[in-house]
């Protein structure tokens, strides 16, 4: 191969290397675009979905709810928080 081939050849490979470089920031921006426009599309979704599915959740669990007394008492025990400070306290 002759210099002047070389030459053409280097200079035929930057300019590929230029166009590679720029086809793939250009790739990277549409990318980076898409994903945005995904993710924001999705979190839309999403809080679509839970303004119309939730209640449809909820109603079961709050319909034959216990009342926070009741809750108190099974975690406490009779007599709730303060009974059982007083008979830890009493055991110490």
């Amino acid at each position: 191969m002759s210099a002047p081939d070389v030459t053409a050849l280097l200079a035929l490979s930057d300019e590929r290397d230029l166009w590679q470089r720029a086809c793939l920031e250009r790739e990277r921006a549409a990318y980076l675009a898409g994903y945005a426009d995904g993710e924001r599309d999705g979190y839309e979704r999403g809080a679509r979905y839970l303004e119309e599915s939730w209640p449809a959740v909820v109603r079961p669990v709050m319909q034959d709810r216990p009342s926070h007394a009741e809750l108190e008492e099974r975690r406490w025990g009779p007599g709730g928080r303060r009974r059982h400070l007083r008979l830890v306290q009493e055991a110490e």
